[in-house]
């Protein structure tokens, strides 16, 4: 998950703390080392996206998080965008809580499964449905198998969707494209890359 094996973080051109902890105790040792002091921005790579963490920062909002989420330079590609499989690329109707696939053939909630993070967040994932894949001429594009032992005539598309962390993704992503957030992300570049260098 992780691009280092450490944690770093740097003010300036100064090495601060190093820990081999996720982001969140990361975060609660740094504010008591420099307890009294403002944390204003907190800068991390994409492997520090998660729902877990930006709730944290959302409870904590005296500190900025700018994080790339995961599939940022991925989402750049025609493939990407042109990938009927992913709920990205798929029509949602909030009102009525449905998502349209490539067919024109809705995805409708079936169930709400919870479950619960590390730090014991509570994480409420919506399960969506459609059950007129029959007869598509593209199911195998939109319906992958990713290890199912059942044939794809037998098979329908299912696609879970935590709605909080697709709003926090999709405001991460208009942060780091504003002005403020490529200064910082390429700031973090010249950094951060130089202190783990000394770390390898």
């Amino acid at each position: 998950m992780w691009q280092h094996a450490a944690s770093l973080s740097s003010g300036a051109t100064f090495l601060l703390t190093e820990m081999l902890h996720t982001l969140i105790p990361f975060m609660e040792q740094l504010r008591k080392n420099y307890a009294g002091r403002n944390i204003g921005s907190v800068v991390v790579d994409s492997g520090y996206e998660s729902e877990e963490n930006y709730c944290w920062f959302e409870a904590h909002p005296e500190t900025e998080l700018y994080v790339k989420p995961s599939n940022h330079e991925a989402a750049k590609h025609r493939k990407y965008r042109t990938d009927i499989s992913r709920r990205e690329n798929m029509a949602y109707n909030a009102q009525t809580d449905t998502y349209t696939c490539a067919n024109g053939k809705l995805l409708q909630k079936t169930q709400e499964k919870k479950t619960h993070a590390a730090s014991g967040l509570e994480i409420a994932t919506s399960v969506y449905e459609c059950s007129e894949c029959d007869g598509y001429p593209l199911k195998e594009k939109c319906i992958r198998a990713r290890g199912s032992k059942k044939p794809l005539e037998e098979r329908h598309k299912v696609i879970y969707v935590s709605k909080r962390f697709a709003e926090q993704r999709q405001a991460m992503e208009a942060k780091i494209s504003s002005p403020k957030g490529c200064l910082l992300r390429v700031n973090r570049s010249i950094q951060a890359e130089g202190n783990f260098a000394y770390v390898k």
